[in-house]
């Protein structure tokens, strides 16, 4: 009995190499490149986007005249849980009306609408300075605003729109 295995000859084995031609090849690059390049920019997306600018930056020509008081920042604290809202009094005639029981400053979300109040304390009633930035901090209910969100400064009456929050 002849050994079967042995009769047959041996060819090298050749290792089949997907060849640059084949179109299926590009089209698995097209796509693996396309993959690569959304994970990068869904995971890094953020760094490539411009800051927002800073309150200050926002004109308050008007909302200064009327209220006495020029927003220097609208920013995320305690990791987006409280809104820091900083003040310059600029009168401090005119910016007692940060004090008002009546009409109490707000923060509006601009893409919804929704009110945020500032909170009122005891020691609120004290004399307001020149040149002295002052600061309120405000609950962010539901995290609902965000960095790089828009939102609108209500005091008294005066509304300063489009107010960045960094």
């Amino acid at each position: 009995m002849a050994n079967t295995l042995g009769s047959q000859s041996k060819q090298p084995r050749t290792l089949k190499i997907w060849p640059v031609t084949d179109p299926f090849f590009w089209m698995a690059m097209l796509v693996l490149s396309g993959l690569a390049i959304w994970i990068a920019v869904s995971q890094w997306g953020s760094v490539f986007k411009p800051r927002p600018q800073s309150a200050s930056d926002v004109p308050q020509t008007v909302f200064t005249e009327e209220t006495g008081i020029h927003i220097t920042l609208v920013a995320l604290t305690a990791d987006g849980g409280i809104i820091d809202i900083r003040y310059q009094v600029v009168d401090p005639e005119k910016s007692v009306i940060v004090h008002d029981d009546e009409l109490p400053p707000t923060i509006l979300h601009v893409e919804t609408g929704t009110p945020l109040l500032f909170t009122r304390h005891e020691h609120s009633d004290f004399e307001m300075h020149s040149g002295v930035v002052y600061s309120h901090h405000i609950i962010n209910s539901g995290g609902l605003i965000k960095r790089g969100d828009r939102v609108a400064v209500r005091i008294g009456t005066s509304v300063l729109e489009e107010v960045p929050v960094q």
